[in-house]
């Protein structure tokens, strides 16, 4: 029998939640183990041509991507063995053979050094960063930007920003709007409110009054690690249907024992405990999200090739109310079955999470971590199921009191027609 998406509200009603907790909190459900990649593979021809190594990869969907089709921002370690920076056109073609084309869009990034992680603003594209390390020796230079007028373009030639404060040695670093700002995220120290100094994902406002000297200015914590010891990094942004980045997929590393894991943040307050999402005992960084795919750099594998899989998650929204209300929306991606065939996605809210979570019922696969009771917020397809992304809005009026509450958010994904259904991520609406 099919699972039926409205099967999740009662599973979820029947449950008691003794009181909220963050160890309630759930992590995206992989559709299967991650593996390796086939695509982004130095066996791949496409990538062979130019590089002995697929090092990171980050994706965002441009207005010049066709349905279900990305532009992949990679770093490749070319033929002479220095680290370079290319866009590609990438369409994984659920149920078909993936498409991978590289672009020369970011041949003015590379020069004789190490240009490492490229990560584009992901609403427009059209400004990237990435770290600049010196050839041999990998000292690093700093964080770059570069722009460019139009999608499809080339970027220009890339400006180191100032004012980067508290990095470790390296920025990995990331862009995107939150509140119409500008904002760079990268890895560096902040200041945990009862623990001191610590390792974290930084968030700084870029000042680009004059583009060729851009300013960063000072930067708060939105990331912190969720294991003593270890250090957040490689900071990808998870944008909302509002533009807002309202999440990261980010890895933490034990740089004693070199293992390096990925992780889902479902928002940018650095006190909410990130969620294991990618767990092996080597490296992995320079995480990509795309739909119902997720993928990083996996040194365990010599960098030969990305380390992928299919996951539902979902991400919410941080919105105040205000006088005339607010507009609250969510966004989740999940695997689909094919081409044409829209995922139903069941979107549940509670005041609560469970104290920690519990397994989906048989048929089901991911984790409970909502507490009772629930509200059904409502069934959503997909509009364009190539692009494996739903999406879920309400505006609320105003009401008084209403802000500081906050609303745990959890999705329920069915694929039509195989009997495959996921449960996402624990998320947020922040009012």
């Amino acid at each position: 029998m099919t699972p039926c998406p409205i099967r999740l509200l009662p599973t979820l009603a029947s449950l008691s939640c003794l009181a909220a907790s963050v160890l309630g909190q759930v992590a995206p459900a992989l559709l299967a183990p991650h593996t390796g990649s086939t695509t982004f593979d130095v066996a791949n021809p496409v990538i062979a041509a130019v590089g002995t190594e697929v090092d990171t990869a980050a994706f965002c969907k441009l207005s010049n991507n066709a349905a279900g089709e990305w532009t992949a921002g990679l770093t490749l370690t070319n033929l002479a063995g220095d680290t370079d920076l290319h866009l590609a056109m990438w369409s994984p073609n659920v149920g078909g053979t993936p498409a991978l084309a590289l672009t020369n869009e970011a041949a003015a990034c590379n020069t004789a050094d190490n240009e490492y992680l490229l990560q584009l603003e992901p609403t427009q594209g059209l400004l990237a960063v990435f770290d600049r390390f010196a050839a041999v020796s990998w000292n690093f230079q700093g964080v770059f930007l570069t722009a460019r007028g139009a999608v499809g373009t080339p970027f220009g030639t890339p400006v180191p920003i100032a004012g980067v404060q508290g990095t470790n040695g390296w920025g990995d670093p990331s862009i995107g709007y939150v509140d119409g700002q500008l904002m760079l995220f990268y890895g560096g120290t902040g200041q945990h409110p009862t623990q001191g100094p610590l390792p974290a994902i930084l968030m700084a406002p870029i000042d680009l009054t004059n583009p060729q000297a851009p300013q960063a200015g000072a930067p708060v914590p939105v990331a912190f690690p969720v294991i003593p010891g270890r250090s957040p990094h490689s900071p990808t942004p998870i944008v909302g249907p509002d533009g807002d980045v309202e999440g990261l997929l980010l890895a933490e590393v034990d740089f004693v024992t070199g293992d390096s894991d990925t992780y889902f943040a479902d928002d940018l307050d650095a006190l909410t405990p990130h969620v294991l999402t990618f767990d092996t005992t080597g490296w992995l960084n320079g995480d990509g999200l795309a739909g119902g795919y997720i993928a990083t750099g996996d040194y365990g594998a010599f960098y030969q090739q990305l380390r992928e899989a299919r996951a539902a998650w979902l991400i919410g929204d941080a919105d105040p109310m205000t006088a005339t209300g607010v507009t609250i929306d969510l966004l989740s991606g999940s695997p689909h079955a094919g081409a044409g065939v829209p995922n139903l996605t069941f979107f549940v809210a509670s005041l609560a999470l469970l104290p920690s979570p519990i397994p989906a019922p048989a048929g089901i696969l991911g984790e409970i971590g909502l507490g009772s009771p629930q509200i059904a917020l409502g069934l959503r397809v997909a509009p364009i199921a190539e692009d494996e992304l739903t999406t879920w809005s309400a505006t609320l009026p105003f009401t008084p009191g209403m802000n500081g509450v906050v609303f745990h958010v959890q999705a329920g994904v069915v694929q039509p027609g195989t009997g495959v259904a996921l449960l996402t991520n624990t998320a947020k609406i922040a009012l």
